[in-house]
């Protein structure tokens, strides 16, 4: 639903600047100004469809809070996750006007939307924004080539890591005692294919990882983080990336290659399964 009181609307559309909006970094006053008169806050419920596949993309938006799911559906009525879109992530096109994709609802969801023709035409005027939209897509293109690359070269134990690692960095994270508790925004099922894998060994990977001391299970959608230090090992991300976006963390690289190494050793004993 969109907000129609003026007044909301004018203060909500600079929440679009303040807060999570991707597409106002760096811009000047004067195309933060242009952006905030386009910008519509709009609210949608767990599983409410935002663009149908095939539909007229008439949007540009980015998520304010909650997770959005973006889905392709193949002609022989095959279903796939693209990608997940979390705080701050941008979704829709400029200059190209038919959805490729579905994008719906995974959690309850705030979004900032634009119309698309009217930022093509702020394009025009302000080659600044041009330039920010180049470089979000640059970014988002870079992020799938990373995506595609974990999924042909780690094991299902590294994916469900950097899962649960991507999804304490968006925010769907909170404190838990002495720790915190992630919540998952997707089933199951929709994080087997999202990761590339199968129900049973998303299971699997999360037993684990509870065997380890790593996670503990507090209900299906929610997990809590015992030991964040380990969990990153797990992932084998990019150490550098990862000390740079886990505030007070600190690991030693060598350390943190053998117990990798001792971590794979533990873990190889675990049935596998045919992905």
């Amino acid at each position: 639903m969109a907000y129609r009181n003026l007044s909301t609307a004018i203060a909500m559309s600079q929440h679009c600047s303040n807060l999570r909006s991707t597409l106002h970094t760096g811009l000047s006053a004067e195309a933060q100004l242009q952006m905030n008169k386009l910008a519509r806050i709009k609210s949608y419920r767990k599983g409410e469809t935002i663009v149908a596949q095939t539909d007229d993309m008439n949007i540009i938006g980015t998520v304010l809070n909650g997770v959005l799911r973006s889905n392709r559906t193949s002609s022989d009525g095959r279903h796939q996750i693209v990608c997940l879109l979390l705080p701050s992530d941008v979704f829709g096109r400029v200059y190209i006007r038919t959805s490729h994709v579905s994008i719906e609802a995974a959690s309850d969801s705030t979004v900032c939307t634009y119309d698309r023709q009217a930022i093509e035409k702020l394009m025009a005027q302000f080659p600044e924004i041009e330039h920010r939209m180049i470089v979000v897509l640059s970014q988002q293109l870079d992020a799938a080539h990373d995506w595609m690359l974990m999924i042909a070269t780690q094991s299902v134990l590294e994916r469900v890591a950097m899962f649960l690692l991507i999804c304490r960095n968006a925010g769907l994270s909170k404190p838990h005692l002495d720790n915190l508790s992630v919540t998952i925004p997707i089933s199951r099922g929709d994080m087997a294919a999202h990761l590339g894998t199968t129900i049973e060994s998303i299971c699997r990977a999360l037993q684990t990882m509870k065997k380890l001391g790593v996670i503990r299970t507090i209900l299906p959608t929610q997990i809590e983080i015992m030991n964040l230090d380990r969990l990153v090992i797990m992932s084998n991300c990019g150490l550098e990336d990862a000390e740079a976006s886990l505030d007070d963390f600190e690991i030693n690289k060598d350390q943190g290659s053998e117990r990798i190494h001792a971590l794979t050793v533990l873990t190889d004993s675990a049935p596998k399964s045919v992905h």
